[in-house]
């Protein structure tokens, strides 16, 4: 099973609706997956037409109860996250342990610091931290690039844009961490997509954001390989 935290570098930068993308984009290369909500507002169901859970109690379902079939070999299970780390690592293990274990577990953790706590608890995991490219994320960049090896994928970029360009060739001539390669440009295509609760892929296939989705899916299944 290979597990990826994501996370952004800071709030409003498209996590879930990347990792929603990344999902349905690795269950096309024919991998059964699972995504897991842990981010605070309880969004990736959304893109999955799933209920919203109800964050207003304090005793949430249990996590088998959670779990929604997207498509056959496509789950989903939904917020809020336990905060009991062993229960997670014993229903994560008894998973994998049916008929049909998960070639990816993917988790939409939204904050780094939410991150570094299922980091601490998996530490098999892989970690992607997501931005945009801003002077804002500039300065988080430069603190994220001290202190981390995880690598960073640029989301929403403009190619037109000069001051992007001119900061993604600053961040890409530092060492550590790489940028990933796949860049997710601004397209229309992911804001309708979650107006309709649909993965980007699934809602428009054919459309420039789609195909960078899968691209995305492909040099991860590349990471997995190299690290095999």
């Amino acid at each position: 099973m290979n597990s990826l935290v994501c996370y952004g570098l800071r709030g409003g930068v498209g996590t879930t609706s990347v990792v929603a993308a990344l999902g349905f984009a690795l269950h096309e290369l024919q991998q059964r997956v699972l995504l897991i909500d842990w981010g605070a507002g309880n969004m990736l169901g959304l893109h999955f037409n799933c209920p919203l859970p109800d964050v207003s109690t304090t005793h949430a379902p249990e996590l088998d109860n959670r779990i929604w079939q997207v498509l056959p070999d496509l789950h989903v299970l939904t917020g809020p996250a336990p905060d009991d780390m062993e229960q997670l690592q014993d229903w994560l293990a008894t998973q994998q342990q049916g008929s049909q274990p998960y070639n990816w577990v993917l988790f939409d953790a939204a904050t780094a610091c939410r991150a570094s706590i299922l980091q601490d608890s998996l530490p098999d995991a892989r970690s992607l931290a997501i931005t945009n490219v801003d002077a804002a994320s500039h300065v988080l960049v430069h603190r994220h690039m001290d202190t981390s090896s995880v690598p960073l994928l640029v989301n929403r970029f403009i190619p037109e844009s000069k001051l992007q360009n001119d900061l993604l060739t600053v961040w890409r001539h530092r060492d550590q961490p790489a940028v990933v390669p796949v860049i997710l440009h601004r397209d229309e295509s992911w804001d309708e997509a979650l107006a309709h609760k649909l993965p980007v892929g699934l809602y428009r296939p054919q459309s420039q954001a789609a195909h960078e989705a899968k691209s995305l899916a492909i040099w991860c299944l590349a990471q997995e390989e190299a690290r095999d």
